[in-house]
């Protein structure tokens, strides 16, 4: 097994989730997508994660699957087992788990390199238009919520993943990264590299030209 990695995502996805992200077994590429999900606080009681919108997220690529194959048998996207993890909170500046002190669910969605990649994208934003409206047993939207410190926290993406041709919420996901989502974790990110910047006696401008990528520009334009 032999794992290919970097900062541009090609075949991955959201909720936490684009970059180029596969691991190649038995010479076949896999191609993943994950989401991260974040578990807000019990109604009952908010020191303690509410794991019923872990269910809904889990349960909710499983029906999208079996409502697709039930319609036509040869319409089966996703090939591969999902997973799931839970991640714990994180300092980081671009983390994804940052703020969420109750946890992250992270869902990979996975399949085999050979589906058709245009089924593969409208089965992964279907995915993904669930995932970013989930509801509560009240029929209330999950999220944006409020951590204990006041801070929104937004279903966001693992960097590393496909999530590049999403949308959410009729708006282009790095539009939605860069302006909602990890706004204020961006405007942190900026101000930390000005400083290292200045403390090592060179510019962002150097650093950029040297170390930046189509994709970094894109997303970290203001830089």
């Amino acid at each position: 097994m032999r794992w290919n990695g970097s900062f541009q995502c090609k075949y991955y996805t959201l909720i936490y989730c684009s970059g180029y992200s596969s691991y190649e077994s038995q010479n076949k590429l896999i191609l993943l997508f994950f989401t991260l999900l974040v578990s807000p606080g019990l109604k009952s009681d908010a020191t303690k994660p509410d794991w019923s919108v872990v269910q809904k997220a889990w349960w909710a690529v499983i029906k999208i699957f079996y409502d697709r194959i039930n319609k036509d048998r040869n319409d089966v996207p996703m090939r591969l087992p999902s997973e799931m993890r839970i991640i714990g909170d994180s300092s980081i500046n671009l983390s994804p788990q940052l703020g969420n002190t109750h946890g992250t669910c992270s869902i990979g969605v996975l399949t085999p390199e050979g589906v058709d990649r245009k089924e593969w994208n409208k089965f992964l934003q279907e995915v993904t238009d669930v995932w970013v409206n989930l509801k509560d047993d009240d029929d209330q939207p999950i999220h944006p919520f409020r951590n204990e410190t006041g801070k929104l926290l937004y279903p966001r993406i693992h960097w590393a993943k496909e999530w590049e041709t999403l949308n959410v919420k009729g708006t282009p996901i790095k539009e939605y990264l860069r302006e909602t989502a990890f706004k204020d974790q961006i405007g942190d990110f900026r101000s930390g590299l000005y400083a290292v910047a200045e403390a090592g006696g060179y510019s962002v401008k150097d650093a950029d030209k040297m170390f930046s990528t189509a994709f970094t520009r894109d997303m970290f334009s203001a830089l």
